[in-house]
C-alpha cells in the first residue's frame, strides 16, 4: 500500500473479484480519516459516450451487491455531479434499472432504450416523468467522469448520502433548481419536449456554469 495525496491505494481489488479483469473495475482508495468521506472508496470510470456506457455496464455489474452510496465525479475538474445512494449495489441502480441512469443516458443520448418505455403496474414512463433527469444526462454528453461507491454496512446508507449531499453541494441539486425555476419538470411547459429529447430551446439549464460546494478529493 502506498500514499498519494494524503490518501492510501491498496493495490488489490479482491472483494470484486480474483481475476485480473478487476482491476479494470475499480481501485480502492482508503481516506484514512474519520469524517464523512472515511473508508474504503471504490470506482469505476463513466465515458459519458455510446460506447463508454457499454463499457460501464460490463464493469459495474461485477461491483458488490450490497447498500452503498455512490458520487458521480467530472474526472477533469473533480466536480461533484450527483451523489446518491442504493441498497442493493450500484450494478442495478446505475447498470440494469430500467429506470436508472445508464438508461437515461441511453435514452438522452439516442432516443432508445427502456426509459421510454412503460414500466411497473402502471406501465409508467419514466422519460416522461423525469425530463429533469434526461436533460442532466443529455448535459453529461461527452465527458469523463468517474462513480465512486462505498458501502455502508456498519452506519445507515440514507444517514451517509444526506452527509456527503450537505458537504460537497453536487452540481445536481443546483440543475435540478433551475429545471423547477424553468418549468423542465412533468407537466410543465418545457417537460414534454425534453421526454422526447428535444433539447433545441435556448433557455433550457445548462451544466457547465454550475459548481459543487467543495471538489472531491479523490484523484479519478
Amino acid at each position: 500500500m502506498f500514499t498519494s495525496g494524503g490518501l492510501r491505494l491498496a493495490p488489490d481489488v479482491d472483494s470484486i473479484s480474483s481475476i485480473s479483469e478487476s482491476a479494470q473495475v475499480a481501485e480502492h482508495w482508503d481516506s484514512g480519516a474519520s469524517g464523512v468521506e472515511s473508508g474504503l472508496w471504490q470506482r469505476v470510470a463513466f465515458e459519458m459516450t455510446l460506447k463508454g456506457m457499454v463499457e460501464f455496464k460490463r464493469l459495474v455489474a461485477m461491483t458488490p451487491r450490497l447498500s452503498m452510496v455512490y458520487v458521480q465525479v467530472e474526472c477533469s475538474s473533480r466536480q461533484v455531479l450527483r451523489i446518491g445512494k442504493t441498497n442493493h449495489g450500484i450494478h442495478r441502480r446505475w447498470g440494469t434499472a430500467p429506470d436508472g441512469h445508464v438508461s437515461t443516458f441511453q435514452w438522452a443520448a439516442t432516443k432508445t432504450g427502456p426509459y421510454g418505455q412503460g414500466h411497473g403496474r402502471q406501465r409508467k414512463v419514466p422519460a416522461k416523468a423525469f425530463p429533469h433527469y434526461v436533460l442532466f444526462f443529455k448535459r453529461l454528453e461527452g465527458k469523463s467522469t468517474c462513480v465512486w461507491f462505498l458501502e455502508c454496512a456498519d452506519s445507515p446508507v440514507q444517514k451517509k448520502e444526506y452527509e456527503l449531499r450537505n458537504k460537497y453541494g453536487p452540481v445536481w441539486e443546483q440543475f435540478f433548481e433551475r429545471c423547477n425555476e424553468r418549468k423542465v419538470r412533468e407537466g410543465q411547459s418545457r417537460g414534454p419536449a425534453v421526454s422526447a429529447c428535444d433539447f433545441s430551446d435556448l433557455e433550457l439549464p445548462g451544466i457547465d456554469d454550475l459548481r459543487s460546494d467543495l471538489l472531491w478529493p479523490f484523484p479519478c
